[in-house]
């Protein structure tokens, strides 16, 4: 008995330990905090596409493939520095993209391109390492199966 309690616990450490570095994937959701010192973010873009052109482009909804493509491929945007309006907002993480740093003083940078529910024409251009060091966003996963 005295084995199985040790296991059973060694076994609990190390789900918790799993669920601390699940990783963020095409999916999951960012929640807008509040900025710290500005009514502006600073690691946080807010992107309309003002201009849609039909294009023969698709992206892939699960994984994220082609979504910068598909949205930045033809068409208009306006671009701008998310306001503090949009604190508390959530939207879905379309497409994740690592830049590499060609410094070699980086390991670079990665971004979430996230829309909201409520404008498929919008996107938040995250900063994604900048912005969760800031506490500008909060990452929620989906479930995992």
């Amino acid at each position: 008995m005295k084995y199985l309690s040790w296991l059973f616990f060694l076994l609990s450490v190390g789900v918790l330990s799993a669920q601390d570095a699940i990783e963020v994937t095409v999916g999951d959701s960012v929640e807008l905090l509040k900025p710290a010192y500005t009514t502006n973010y600073k690691n946080i873009d807010y992107i309309v596409k003002t201009r849609w052109v039909d294009t023969s482009t698709d992206w892939q909804w699960e994984t994220g493939v082609d979504f910068y493509e598909f949205f930045f491929s033809k068409g208009d945007f306006d671009g701008k520095r998310c306001p503090i309006t949009h604190q508390g907002t959530k939207a879905r993480i379309s497409a994740i993209q690592h830049y590499p740093d060609t410094t070699g003083k980086t390991s670079g940078r990665t971004v979430f391109m996230c829309t909201p529910s409520w404008n498929k024409r919008a996107m938040f251009w995250v900063e994604a390492e900048a912005a969760l060091e800031d506490v500008e966003v909060r990452v929620m996963h989906r479930r995992r199966k």
